[in-house]
């Protein structure tokens, strides 16, 4: 079971184990825990759903900073997090001592984002190329078949005109322009990230993923872009690209056996996406891809958004590869979205439930946890309980 009497982190039950709240109308202390390190638990991705002001992004801070510190309690290796900050919720100063963090802002990132993994390839450019102009044609639109054969010859013959060396987003902004003749609406998407130097084009400010990160906590600053929605939206899936391949370069630490008989995991990463509809809208293949496979990495997502529904589109139900949920207060809950969730204890009485609950409050369901009602604990009494 994940309900315990108050154990402390440094005892390190089957590796990483933290408790991330109390149950509601239960005798005593008991604590609901989430216990990532069991490998058990299949899946380390976790769902937060919450309407504005029921204490979602006080109890994803608080996730974050247990699980860095549970990870440096449990593990010789650190954990490291990636968080999406659509709105400088995760870049006050307590939340980034706390954790370690770092703000990254969208002003020279020191990253290529046509940086390949392994040796270059004119195969791995190509599909380097075709990730790129699939990210710009899904959010923005209107680029046409002729457009997206140019923008793959751009990239293509300058990677092999530099011996395999990627380009820059402005040289191959500047070799499409010659190829089209014309402006278009691919030069139309480009010209921002590349006039307002979005990312470095200095070759020697470049700098790998791996080390960008640093075993810590980067926080990239979306908010920072204004009201340009697709653009936020395009930096985000061209960092999930980058992470996948990150990923896909993390050891895979053998599966240990404790004392209690319990086999446990060894975590590397954490990939947090708050406000996470506007990503899951577009369907792209690159998030999905690091939920179902993230569990051999040791690497977990955490989707955050105001509504179930948001979790569910077209064919594509990201809700699935989700076996911890965090459900505070929504305005209608069916009996039937809760058991396609897994929470197959799931009653008419409990969905009645949720639009009644309190402020950080919810209903929980993990490892152990069918699905019962709890207190979270939001990150200002985490970081007051260090504190004293």
């Amino acid at each position: 079971t994940a309900e315990t009497a108050g154990h402390s982190n440094d005892e390190c039950l089957g590796g990483v184990r933290f408790p991330v709240g109390r149950f509601l109308e239960s005798v005593g202390d008991a604590q609901a825990d989430y216990w990532p390190g069991n490998t058990d638990l299949n899946q380390m991705n976790i769902g937060v759903v919450g309407d504005l002001g029921t204490g979602k992004t006080q109890l994803l801070k608080s996730l974050m900073l247990k699980l860095r510190r549970a990870a440096s309690d449990c593990q010789p290796s650190p954990l490291s997090i990636l968080v999406f900050d659509y709105k400088s919720d995760y870049q006050d100063a307590s939340f980034l001592k706390a954790v370690g963090g770092k703000v990254l802002r969208p002003e020279g990132i020191p990253l290529n984002v046509f940086a390949l993994t392994g040796k270059y390839t004119p195969l791995l450019a190509y599909q380097k190329a075709q990730a790129f102009i699939d990210v710009i044609t899904r959010i923005y639109g209107g680029i046409g078949p002729l457009q997206r054969n140019n923008l793959a010859t751009a990239i293509t013959d300058l990677f092999a005109e530099q011996d395999g060396s990627p380009p820059t987003l402005a040289a191959v902004l500047e070799r499409y322009g010659s190829l089209a003749g014309a402006a278009d609406a691919v030069v139309a998407v480009l010209n921002p990230f590349v006039i307002g130097q979005v990312f470095s084009d200095e070759p020697s400010h470049l700098e790998s993923f791996e080390k960008l990160l640093n075993d810590g906590v980067l926080v990239v600053a979306l908010n920072e872009l204004g009201y340009d929605q697709n653009m936020k939206n395009a930096l985000v899936v061209l960092f999930l690209n980058l992470y996948y391949d990150y990923m896909l370069r993390q050891q895979k630490w053998p599966f240990e056996m404790n004392a209690d008989g319990v086999q446990q995991r060894r975590l590397n990463s954490f990939l947090l996406v708050d406000e996470a509809t506007n990503i899951m809208q577009y369907e792209f293949p690159v998030l999905m891809s690091l939920m179902l496979q993230g569990r051999e990495f040791g690497t977990g997502v955490v989707l955050g958004s105001q509504y179930l529904s948001h979790f569910k589109v077209g064919p594509t139900n990201y809700g699935e590869p989700i076996l911890t949920w965090f459900i505070h207060k929504v305005p209608a809950v069916t009996k039937q979205q809760l058991v396609a969730l897994g929470i197959t204890n799931a009653t008419d009485d409990m969905a009645r439930s949720i639009p009644k609950l309190g402020l950080h409050q919810a209903l929980y369901r993990s490892l152990g946890v069918p699905g019962r009602l709890i207190r979270g604990t939001p990150f200002y009494e985490e970081v007051e309980r260090s504190d004293s």
